[in-house]
């Protein structure tokens, strides 16, 4: 049965955790909605730019903050910062909420756009509030890097495409609103840390520092990378029909995916799991090595959550360009594919087998590309997607493998 621990029921537990919730769901909440707009207000191929721009530039931005992020939080776990989450940051979120409202009442043709995109953003400053009072120094700094590198690529990519005013005009806002989590961050990171000698540590550190954050690396760089490879390979086949087709079914199903996959983060939260009795979070953690299974359950779910949307509002469904139900099986097997590749990672970040992955990464892209251009090459088209069940099968063998290493 569960019980509720009645010494931790504080409001100064219960609200920092509340704003953590808020800030996970709500986010990908918004940019589902935001994402339906988008697709009806741009053009083909402004949102295929718009969704490569964006896959690109996270690709990047967690490659780089995840090989430091990672590293640090594992190896200089005593770098605490000294902040604390209170009621100043709740005000100031209400000012700039405010603003917003006037924005939204100023504006007149994206006006909804402009809303949506900026509260996302503002509520992920949240999370980047409470996560500013409980990680490292150095793992801000990451997530400072983040940052900077995910604004620099999507101005690259976007400054120099021509895209319609409606497209710009969100793809800016995307851009500017990540300058506030990059202040919040260089409040926390560089004042109480002061300064960081890169002499001070030794070469033995630097050498396990690499071999554990190298193929952490490595592997972000196929998590993402893997999605990117058919999104690249129907552009340069010039199969923008079937691109436009595939990137809006994926950001459906991986926007649904994300929202049911919050509510599992914030329960297994630490602070929020502690809120209930130890045997609870005790049999949490034991069928945490089934993780994966989960995982592919709510790729399944966002999947389900998709066709359900295409009989209860087929109107809207049919208006931003999904109408293939090979194709939603196809995005499907991305989705579960992408959260699979996930698990795959936490488990091999403990063993550091670099050769056994890079092996593994080109033989999964390449097996998935080769198959792409061939069923293109002989205009099978969306039947490319039997490429996807040999990868996932692999996946799955090689997870099941490494289970036992999941943390």
């Amino acid at each position: 049965m569960i019980k509720l621990n009645s010494q931790l029921m504080n409001p100064k537990e219960l609200i920092p955790l509340m704003f953590y919730f808020l800030a996970r769901v709500i986010p990908a909440v918004l940019m589902f909605i935001s994402n339906i707009y988008l697709m009806k207000i741009l053009s083909p191929n402004d949102y295929i730019l718009y969704s490569n721009g964006f896959a690109t530039a996270t690709l990047l931005s967690l490659t780089c903050s995840s090989m430091l992020g990672q590293s640090f939080l594992r190896y200089f776990p005593g770098n605490k910062t000294d902040a604390e989450f209170n009621s100043t940051w709740v005000f100031f979120f209400l000012i700039v909420l405010s603003f917003l409202a006037v924005l939204f009442v100023i504006l007149d043709d994206y006006r909804l756009l402009v809303f949506l995109t900026a509260m996302m953003f503002l509520l992920n400053v949240l999370y980047s509030i409470f996560q500013g009072s409980e990680q490292s120094k150095l793992f801000l700094i990451s997530n400072i890097a983040r940052s900077l590198i995910f604004i620099s690529t999507i101005v690259v990519v976007f400054a120099f495409n021509k895209v319609q005013p409606n497209g710009s005009s969100a793809l800016w806002i995307l851009s500017i609103s990540f300058l506030i989590p990059i202040g919040l961050f260089i409040k926390w990171a560089v004042r109480p840390l002061g300064t960081i000698s890169l002499s001070a540590f030794s070469k033995p550190e630097f050498k396990k520092i690499l071999n554990f954050s190298i193929p952490i690396a490595v592997w972000i760089l196929f998590y993402t990378f893997n999605n990117m490879t058919f999104r690249y390979i129907l552009l340069i086949s010039d199969e923008l029909e079937l691109l436009n087709s595939f990137v809006r079914v994926h950001d459906v199903v991986f926007n649904i995916t994300t929202v049911m996959l919050s509510f599992i983060v914030t329960w297994s939260h630490p602070k929020f799991s502690n809120l209930f009795n130890r045997g609870l979070l005790k049999k949490f953690y034991q069928i945490r090595g089934h993780i994966i299974y989960i995982q592919v359950a709510i790729g399944l779910l966002g999947f389900v959550s998709l066709l359900a949307m295409n009989v209860v509002w087929p109107n809207v469904i049919n208006g931003i360009g999904i109408s293939s139900i090979e194709l939603q099986i196809y995005s499907l097997l991305s989705a579960v594919l992408a959260q699979i590749a996930l698990v795959f990672h936490k488990s091999l970040e403990m063993s550091g087998h670099l050769k056994r992955m890079i092996v593994f990464i080109f033989v999964s892209v390449g097996l998935n590309g080769f198959l792409m251009i061939v069923f293109l090459k002989f205009g099978l088209g969306i039947h490319s997607a039997l490429s996807l069940p040999l990868s996932l099968c692999f996946y799955i063998i090689l997870t099941k493998f490494y289970e036992t290493r999941l943390v």
